[in-house]
């Protein structure tokens, strides 16, 4: 995550560098230390455990304070305990029942204090609808060659994406299967959790959400 990113955050939010912050399906920590750089109070979640060990490494290399907690964004509450939380780049809409979406934002609501706020980052379906390609595309780079493949499914509510990654002799292949909300049903979700103001944008330059954006933003306050 660019810095910029987490200075875009803080001013639309309009919360102080010092904020608690809760990085929700936060991997090996990307974002959560870039916003503990700025002195925020940090805890990040994830359920894989082995993300969780590269995360606390990173901080500890750069002697940055952060808490690890390793639980399922379905179950984890605490509650009014920050005053920003964040779910960025695809850490949304990965369960097979689109009511464990609408459980994690209730649980996303509760844990932030009474004028907190949150941030989503999300492949809105308009998005997804003007840019996926059938085709294959394939990177390669320091000997590593990935082949990536999307299609919408459902309706157009499901990305589905298969990956094959050739390294040297070895390879891997997995799927994914994201839901996909347009950014009409994502307010709505948002709204259902009980969030007052919703503010949707196209980037963190806070421009207009349309198909032709690279990401969906949403802003909301409690």
């Amino acid at each position: 995550m660019a810095p910029y990113e987490v200075d875009s955050i803080f001013e639309i939010t309009a919360k102080p560098e010092s904020s608690r912050v809760l990085d929700l399906g936060c991997g090996p920590g990307r974002v959560a230390l870039q916003f503990a750089r700025r002195g925020a109070h940090v805890t990040g979640v994830d359920l894989n455990q082995a993300y969780l060990d590269k995360a606390r490494a990173s901080a500890e290399h750069s002697g940055l304070d952060a808490q690890w907690v390793h639980a399922d964004m379905r179950t984890y509450r605490s509650d009014a305990a920050f005053d920003i939380a964040v779910c960025l780049y695809n850490t949304f809409g990965y369960f097979t029942d689109d009511s464990d979406d609408a459980r994690v934002l209730e649980n996303i609501y509760e844990s932030l204090a009474p004028d907190g706020h949150f941030v989503l980052d999300h492949l809105g379906r308009e998005i997804c609808e003007h840019a996926i390609s059938l085709d294959p595309y394939t990177e390669t780079r320091e000997g590593l060659t990935v082949v990536h493949r999307a299609e919408l499914r459902d309706g157009n509510s499901i990305l589905h994406c298969e990956w094959d990654i050739t390294n040297g002799e070895r390879r891997d292949s997995f799927v994914t299967d994201q839901y996909v909300y347009s950014v009409k049903n994502l307010v709505e979700l948002v709204s259902n959790a009980g969030f007052k103001t919703i503010e949707c944008f196209g980037g963190y330059e806070r421009s207009a959400y349309t198909p032709e954006s690279d990401r969906l933003l949403l802003f909301a306050s409690k």
